[in-house]
């Protein structure tokens, strides 16, 4: 699997992305039938969420030509989260530092938003169904023990198929693994595809657990995977790096941008989107992430 340096957009038909009740509040005139939406993010160098950036912050192209941003604006959505935690043998060092953070996760969500937890063992099974009941997950967390072989992909694929009726239409998969992989049947390209099609944001806490040549070698899918599909991406290099990370994830403040294309795709192709940040006095500009591409629906 080959990655862009682009971060990536999430799109969704404007009528599905969100309930009834809160697409007026999105788009002040009525819904058109070919309005696209992307959900991007904003961070600060030190991984706080930007304010303020709809008053004319924002530019998005579309296969290269610069669309008209119909409406902006900045929500905080509920999420459904599934959380793939890395119990194989070599996360021993990490599981005491895994178990906090996810624990911190838990308690400090809304209680609406849902989470279901896989781990990552010989063969991946969910180990909580997707809910917003939070003891079972925070028990089931607490007595998880590391052993046994990596089959990191199937474990993504398993964790994101109760995504596809999930409560909520924000969903995330937040993946914590050193990236090790030596038993899956799935391959990263599909599990990719799978998350596409599902509009699954990943955000992945890559643990370095070897030399510094081969963890390199053992996230790069990772990173991709989070790129391509509008999360992030984070680096932990001791157990005590990961409830520090856990605080920085912001999974559900977001820009959510609408936009009619100028040149309405019927190809059922990809089309890449961009996003860029008109100029600011600041210094520091902040760092966006989307996902780049989506697939224009197929005229019969």
């Amino acid at each position: 699997m080959t990655c862009s340096p682009n971060a990536t957009v999430f799109w969704l038909a404007l009528s599905t992305l969100m309930p009834p009740s809160c697409v007026a509040a999105t788009v002040a005139t009525t819904p058109r039938a070919d309005t696209r939406l992307v959900l991007v993010s904003a961070r600060d160098p030190q991984g706080h969420v930007v304010s303020g950036l709809c008053s004319g912050g924002f530019r998005l192209f579309e296969n290269g030509i610069e669309q008209t941003i119909l409406k902006c604006t900045a929500q905080s959505s509920l999420v459904s989260t599934a959380i793939v935690l890395d119990a194989s043998g070599s996360m021993e060092p990490f599981m005491d530092g895994a178990r906090v953070a996810i624990r911190e996760l838990v308690r400090t969500a809304d209680p609406e938003d849902e989470f279901s937890l896989t781990l990552v063992r010989d063969n991946p099974k969910p180990e909580v169904i997707l809910s917003s009941e939070r003891e079972r997950m925070l028990d089931r967390v607490d007595r998880t023990v590391s052993g046994g072989l990596t089959a990191l992909w199937d474990a993504m694929y398993v964790a994101a198929q109760p995504l596809k009726i999930a409560e909520h239409s924000q969903r995330a998969m937040l993946v914590v693994s050193d990236g090790g992989e030596n038993n899956s049947q799935d391959r990263p390209s599909e599990v990719l595809s799978l998350l596409r099609d599902q509009d699954i944001a990943v955000y992945a806490i890559g643990v370095h657990s070897g030399s510094s040549r081969t963890m390199a070698a053992r996230l790069y899918d990772l990173q991709c995977l989070a790129k391509r599909t509008g999360g992030r991406y984070f680096d932990a290099y001791s157990a005590r790096d990961l409830p520090r990370i856990m605080g920085e994830l912001d999974i559900r403040d977001q820009y959510v941008l609408a936009y009619a294309p100028s040149d309405l795709g019927s190809d059922g192709k990809y089309h890449r989107v961009r996003v860029e940040l008109n100029r600011t006095g600041s210094r520091s500009r902040p760092n966006l992430s989307w996902r780049s591409a989506y697939a224009a629906p197929l005229s019969r």
